[in-house]
């Protein structure tokens, strides 16, 4: 045993030498394993050989190969779709983010940018004249419900309700419409406008009346057909068509009265076709047209006047006819050579138009001749219409010494003399017996 000590006393160095040989390729092994394995170890982890069991370890755990890893793990909060997926030995595993349809994504070192692709172009927009709903394009103003008003908010829906309905009420119920005089209306009254700018009901008055307008005032008016055949009449208000019926002698018609009752509108015509008279006598010193009485002469003659309280002294004529009846008429230029200082007839050829100028006097009480006549040398010169059975019983006769282009007579009575079927005829003569004037024609009118 001594022996063996000495030996190994002696032999140190060589010992040292055979042990080192041998271990040396265990350290190899070892090395190369903890490089191969070094990325999968923190750097703060110390490696040590170990002469009984030279094996790689880590001093805060050792190194797993089975993929077992930490203990550390990730986990989702919330209740929205999960990002961590799954944890892999030390790898922690998490989702990828993917755009959708309208999504971009971005990132950079730090961070991850999620944005939209769609813009939108939907805007509110107020339209008609009402109170805007829209306070701008993009905000809309909230409905508040006022007085007697309640909004209730459904699915889809805002309905607005009435709380405090109009209760029942009369259509003229002044307490109700401060623009209107009574409570009610009845059987056959009428709805009009009033002074005061306000509704009032037209109270019906006796059968047969009917509405008139007085100025500016509908009111019911009792007028009507007056049919008067005698003496005298005194006109009223009440008269609106006044039937003058002279046949038993002149009739005259007193009394209406100009201003006071403004709008008052009578007509009076005359229905027979003798020569009696139907005069119109204004009341007191009114005149009727600017005269002081009218006359209707003629069958069928008529006037139509009104009382207007801005006219208050006259009576206003808004329409009168027949204004005249052509009875007779010759259209013919005809040249009278040396006419002469006796009256000689103008046309005498055969069948001239003059040959028809028949007149009936009977209904005719005035007449008025407008004729043409060319005045053609230096006398005076006479122009006359006669009664061709005699010629002294003359319609018409004057002078002219200068051209007559249209010239009217005016109306004049009818001649005594014409009370029957009557034929007449133009004449014509001259102080200086050379002259030479031309006839162009003529009309008669008669009424």
């Amino acid at each position: 045993m001594k022996k063996i000590m000495n030996v190994i006393k002696g032999n140190v160095g060589l010992l040292v030498i055979v042990v080192a040989l041998a271990v040396f390729p265990l350290y190899l092994i070892a090395s190369q394993t903890a490089e191969a394995q070094a990325s999968d170890c923190y750097t703060k982890f110390v490696y040590h050989w170990h002469i009984v069991n030279p094996v790689l370890a880590c001093m805060e755990g050792r190194l797993d190969t089975g993929g077992g890893g930490e203990a550390n793990t990730a986990s989702n909060l919330g209740d929205g779709d999960v990002v961590f997926a799954q944890k892999v030995g030390v790898d922690l595993q998490f989702k990828s983010l993917e755009n959708g349809s309208g999504i971009s994504l971005s990132s950079d070192a730090n961070e991850v940018t999620i944005s939209s692709t769609v813009i939108d172009t939907n805007e509110c927009i107020n339209t008609g004249t009402g109170e805007a709903i829209c306070e701008s394009a993009n905000n809309i103003n909230s409905l508040i419900a006022g007085t007697g008003i309640s909004i209730t908010d459904t699915t889809g829906d805002l309905t607005v309700t009435n709380t405090a309905p109009a209760t029942n009420h009369n259509l003229l119920d002044a307490s109700v419409h401060p623009d209107t005089n009574v409570g009610s209306a009845s059987s056959g009254r009428l709805i009009v406008g009033v002074s005061g700018n306000k509704w009032d009901d037209l109270i019906p008055s006796t059968t047969g009346s009917y509405l008139r307008l007085i100025g500016t005032n509908i009111q019911w008016s009792t007028g009507e057909y007056v049919e008067v055949n005698t003496g005298s009449y005194s006109v009223n208000t009440k008269d609106d068509m006044i039937d003058c019926n002279a046949i038993s002698g002149n009739i005259t018609l007193s009394g209406p009265t100009a201003g006071p009752a403004g709008g008052k509108v009578w007509t009076v015509i005359k229905s027979d076709s003798t020569v009696n008279t139907c005069t119109i006598d204004p009341a007191g010193s009114d005149t009727i047209g600017g005269q002081t009485t009218y006359v209707l002469k003629t069958q069928g003659e008529w006037i139509q006047f009104a009382s207007i309280t801005s006219n208050a002294d006259d009576l206003f004529i808004l329409a009168k006819g027949p204004i005249a009846v052509s009875v007779g008429e010759v259209f013919v230029s005809k040249t009278m050579t040396n006419i002469g200082t006796t009256n000689v007839d103008i046309y005498v050829t055969a069948f001239d138009k003059e040959d028809m100028m028949i007149i009936d006097c009977s209904n005719i009480t005035d007449f008025r001749i407008i004729y043409m006549w060319d005045y053609v040398g230096t006398g005076t010169q006479t122009i006359r219409w006669v009664d061709v059975a005699d010629n002294t019983n003359i319609l018409y006769s004057t002078t002219r010494t200068s051209d007559a282009d249209a010239i009217d007579s005016g109306w004049f009575a009818k001649p005594a003399f014409c009370s029957g079927i009557i034929t007449f005829e133009q004449q014509g003569s001259s102080t200086t017996a050379g002259d030479d004037p031309i006839a162009k024609g003529y009309v008669i009118y008669a009424r």
